[in-house]
């Protein structure tokens, strides 16, 4: 099985395995961020993310991260109307590489581990997992 078919699903797809496996975040979180939630603090990239019960946490962004973002953000700029800032980090690629306005689910998350992790690592479960959040600093 094929895990990219086309260089933005390609970009998209690195996105997610980084933040996850990087920034411990629940494919929940992931799926819920906006490009509206990365900010420069400090002159660190930092990510809101919105957690379990309205609870709030800037968690850093590391610069490997912070790449993979720029590559995927050409991608998203063209497909978006209205305030960038409001839309979806993580969209779902239609078969010839188009970008959609719309973001993925959870469930959409937890497909491109699944696919993309090898079985062996154990990336595709603790994906389903909720990882430890030690490294979060609290915001709100």
């Amino acid at each position: 099985m094929q895990i990219a078919t086309h260089e933005s699903q390609a970009a998209r797809n690195l996105v997610v395995m980084s933040m996850l496996c990087t920034m411990a975040l629940r494919r929940e979180e992931l799926a819920v961020a906006r490009w509206g939630d990365l900010s420069v603090q400090n002159n660190r990239v930092v990510l809101r993310v919105h957690g379990k019960g309205r609870k709030v946490a800037s968690v850093d962004v590391p610069r490997q991260v912070v790449k993979a973002l720029e590559a995927w953000r050409k991608f998203c700029v063209p497909a978006t109307r209205g305030a960038f800032t409001d839309s979806p980090l993580i969209r779902r690629v239609w078969k010839g590489g188009r970008v959609s306005r719309g973001g993925l689910t959870s469930e959409g998350v937890l497909l491109i581990v699944e696919v993309g992790a090898p079985r062996q690592s154990g990336a595709g479960r603790a994906a389903r997992s909720a990882p430890v959040g030690g490294g979060r600093a609290a915001s709100g």
